[in-house]
């Protein structure tokens, strides 16, 4: 089970597995694997590289992939990590592990295991330089305190896509981020479901004079009213709800992977009655990381409410 130890002290050892993957044991109990180096073992792209070089350049952080292979090179066909001598243990871990605290190595681990995975993400032509240094440093600190797997997903998820775009993501929904779990993320994604791209913005439709709709596809109340409560939408149910703005005649929606076009009366007064709920700032940034998986009925049943206001909608794909 166990591999080539890293670090090794009365309290905390340091391991790499066959298996490729970097895990902790402290207190002889061994807590989780934490990172998988199958990227880091092989060539990194150009883009990943200068990704991990700009990280590196901006917060210090160096990956341990990099050391990795440097020290296996001539036994990677055969081991991950082979330490033949005492100087080499100490050189990794002066340059990787320079803290034998527990804490510290997870942190390590948490950060690299996010890092790694959102450089495996990045597209060649993605302007890595142009991520903002200060934008980066509160993301690595951050990422630092990540364990959950499915979170450290969304995490790199988050970084590839300022990798691609920088501005994409605002420090405080960074910050926010932080306090996200998996349970919020699984609520957040059911009600994503609701939320087309209306002229290339996303907007929830939630009527919650037909909540029963939407409880039939997953979606509670207490979602809703929880997803308010972190600060990823705004839910309304006993007021008048929300609109968008519409300065045309005709609007585009796309929904489950289709395109539509929205055509509106002569006599449309520019306010779009969305429903109950609509996306916070963060909200809209977190939702392009959202796998949307559209909902059986869902555009009939909007379609037809609008259809009740004269707004007519065709497919146009």
């Amino acid at each position: 089970m166990f591999g080539h130890h890293l670090v090794h002290s009365g309290r905390l050892v340091v391991w790499m597995t066959e298996s490729r993957s970097l895990g902790v044991v402290v207190n002889n109990k061994q807590n989780f694997s934490l990172v998988s180096f199958d990227t880091g073992l092989q060539e990194l792209s150009k883009a990943a590289t200068e990704l991990l070089q700009v990280i590196k350049d901006v917060t210090g952080f160096v990956l341990e992939p990099a050391a990795i292979r440097r020290t296996a090179k001539a036994n990677r066909d055969a081991r991950i990590l082979e330490a033949k001598t005492d100087v080499e243990v100490a050189r990794i871990r002066a340059q990787v592990l320079d803290s034998l605290s527990a804490e510290e190595v997870i942190k390590y681990c948490n950060a690299s295991s996010i890092l790694l995975n959102a450089a495996s993400k990045v597209s060649e032509s993605a302007p890595v330089r142009n991520i903002d240094p200060d934008w980066l440093l509160l993301f690595v600190d951050k990422a630092k305190l990540i364990t959950d797997v499915q979170m450290q997903e969304l995490w790199a998820r988050v970084l590839a896509g300022e990798a691609a775009v920088p501005g994409s993501f605002s420090k405080r929904t960074v910050e926010f981020l932080r306090t996200l779990n998996a349970d919020d993320a699984r609520a957040f994604s059911l009600a994503c479901r609701f939320a087309p791209l209306l002229d290339g913005e996303p907007w929830l439709f939630v009527y919650y004079d037909n909540i029963g709709f939407y409880k039939e596809h997953d979606l509670e109340f207490w979602m809703l009213s929880h997803l308010d409560d972190i600060g990823l939408i705004r839910f309304d149910y006993l007021g008048g709800g929300f609109t968008a703005r519409i300065e045309t005649v005709h609007a585009g929606l796309v929904y489950g992977g289709s395109k539509y076009e929205m055509r509106f009366p002569v006599k449309f007064s520019g306010e779009l009655s969305v429903g109950s709920a609509i996306l916070t700032r963060s909200g809209r940034e977190l939702h392009r990381l959202v796998e949307h998986q559209a909902v059986d009925g869902f555009c009939e049943y909007v379609f037809g409410r609008w259809k009740r206001q004269c707004i007519d909608v065709t497919r146009v794909d």
